[in-house]
């Protein structure tokens, strides 16, 4: 209760619970009404009901990440810098959009970036230094070179930690971009009557 990260992590876990019931829901409700069962009226209910706290709960999910990344950036410099395949600290930091590193993933081989970015979402304004992987692998090697060796290494699997903040990140843009359209077809009274839509539904 008193550990400082459980402030921006309980938040985002909660809202991604509401967000993932309400998908679970509206995928279940969706699949009765592409097969015509006789309860339309009843899941055609439930399923509106799940798209506007399915769009609460994304919604709550982007804001609380955002805080939890800021205080990421605070706590635990080096999970950000794999997140974002930052291996030089940067001021104003640059936000990736695909980073490519070599096999031992210990430097950049092609990135393509949006600067500023990266300060932006981390600060709020379009500077700020976001520290670098090699920045803080220097940094951790001379800090702890006592308890652990001067040739410890603190770099995580970078791959792994970069390509599923990615996965996490656009699940939940196509999350948010479902809820948004599956609102409009409510406030038009059409979500039953789009089965394109609700194709999509149960596989989200």
């Amino acid at each position: 209760v008193t550990n400082p990260n459980v402030l921006v992590q309980f938040p985002h876990v909660l809202a991604a619970g509401v967000a993932t019931a309400a998908f679970f829901v509206l995928g279940i409700s969706a699949w009765h009404l592409l097969r015509q069962t006789n309860d339309r009226d009843f899941f055609a209910r439930s399923a509106r009901i799940a798209t506007v706290y399915g769009l609460i709960g994304i919604v709550l999910v982007v804001m609380v990440g955002h805080s939890q990344a800021q205080h990421m950036v605070e706590t635990q410099p080096m999970k950000m810098a794999a997140a974002e395949g930052l291996f030089e600290s940067e001021d104003p930091a640059s936000f990736s959009l695909l980073t490519i590193g070599d096999w031992e993933q210990r430097k950049e081989v092609f990135s393509i970036r949006i600067p500023k970015l990266l300060s932006l979402l981390s600060y709020n304004r379009l500077d700020g230094e976001v520290q670098g992987i090699d920045n803080l692998q220097e940094q951790y090697a001379a800090q702890f070179a006592d308890r652990y060796g001067a040739d410890a290494d603190y770099r995580p699997p970078i791959a792994v930690i970069y390509w599923s903040f990615r996965a996490m990140v656009g699940s939940g843009t196509l999350m948010l971009l479902l809820a948004v359209a599956g609102l409009y077809l409510v406030l038009r009274d059409e979500l039953a009557r789009v089965p394109r839509f609700l194709k999509l539904l149960p596989f989200a």
